[in-house]
């Protein structure tokens, strides 16, 4: 490697196509480096790059002489072989995306041996672009979504948002103060899932004591793709195991079940692989349940039709509330050209899933 340089990591290599031993490798906080020997001397080749962390290089087969670098500012071109480089317009993070970042998706694609200027772009905001002039213009491909917000509802996205393998939602609660905590048969949520299974979710409910329940794992209810009102009874809960963890003495002293009236503070996590595997939920509110469990009356303490009670949740972790983000891309793959039997073009449309 060149002299100077110290720490960071390797993400991708690109080799020319007919010059022996032309490699050319980056990293995320190096840029690009280039051998011309098989790798036993390298040099930095970022003049006019437009930055240093770049997690996907492409060669044009064609022109093996252009090299495309997905930086984290945008898409670099050189056609010198790395020598120089001029970034595409509006391909930054704040345009198009067409970028690279760590730990997310991000491929190029010179797909057309017969023309050069055509490739494709796998971003890491789920979308695959494409380009007939050789990365001037861009257009959208492909793009994977999730489904429409409803009005009235809050849309929470569990994963593919961060790093982390946990995300929450919480909110600061109370008792209804008309209710008598004798009928409350419960405390729920209307949800409606995506068909998705996370590993695991609970509702945590915390009361005035500073003791904390959790309820039994309701993952499974992310798999209806139907609104449904959830209503979790005193014997779907216990003592959280973290609260019986950190403060044995006084769990003790707490009842096995929660006492409704108590409840000061609620929370919907969900955890797993979080930064590969997302979960999307919608919500239309929380409340207690009165009455009998056949026909039980709902009191609501948060209704996502008002904007306040919107304000109100919090959020940790790896997790967006809000209009889903579009879906990650786990690949994508170009046909290849068929053989020459006649004036058929050959195809330039990706596959992606």
């Amino acid at each position: 490697m060149p002299a100077g340089v110290a720490g960071g990591y390797f993400y991708c290599a690109a080799y020319h196509p007919t010059k022996d031993g032309v490699i050319y490798m980056s990293g995320d906080v190096g840029g690009v480096y280039k051998t011309e020997d098989s790798g036993r001397n390298w040099r930095f080749i970022n003049n006019g790059i437009a930055s240093y962390g770049i997690f996907s290089l492409a060669v044009d087969t064609r022109n093996p002489e252009t090299v495309y670098a997905a930086t984290t500012e945008g898409l670099s071109k050189s056609t010198d072989g790395g020598e120089h480089w001029v970034t595409s317009p509006n391909t930054g993070p704040k345009d198009l995306h067409i970028t690279g970042e760590k730990r997310k998706a991000s491929d190029l694609w010179p797909s057309d041996p017969s023309n050069g200027n055509i490739l494709y772009a796998r971003t890491p905001t789920g979308k695959v672009y494409k380009s007939a002039n050789g990365g001037l213009n861009w257009g959208l491909a492909y793009e994977k979504k999730y489904a429409e917000e409803e009005p009235g509802t809050l849309s929470i996205q569990y994963g593919k948002v961060n790093s982390a393998y946990f995300g929450d939602i919480w909110f600061s609660t109370s008792f209804p103060a008309e209710a008598n905590a004798a009928d409350c048969i419960g405390f729920g949520f209307a949800i409606k899932g995506d068909g998705s299974l996370p590993n695991d979710s609970f509702l945590i409910l915390k009361t005035k004591s500073g003791a904390t329940y959790r309820s039994k794992n309701i993952n499974t209810l992310y798999q209806n793709t139907e609104w449904a009102n959830i209503v979790l009874k005193a014997e779907d809960f216990a003592l959280n195991p973290t609260y019986l963890k950190n403060k044995p003495d006084a769990a003790t002293t707490q009842p096995a079940t929660p006492d409704w009236a108590t409840v000061v503070r609620v929370d919907l996590p969900c955890s797993g692989p979080l930064p590969t595997q997302a979960t999307v939920s919608m919500l239309k509110g929380f409340f207690f349940a009165f009455g009998s469990a056949a026909q039980p009356r709902l009191v609501p303490v948060l209704d996502f039709a008002t904007p306040d009670d919107v304000k109100a949740v919090q959020t940790a972790g790896n997790i967006h509330i809000g209009k889903p983000l579009s879906a990650p891309i786990s690949g994508v793959a170009i046909a290849p050209p068929p053989a020459p039997t006649g004036s058929s073009p050959p195809p330039t449309n990706p596959v992606c899933s």
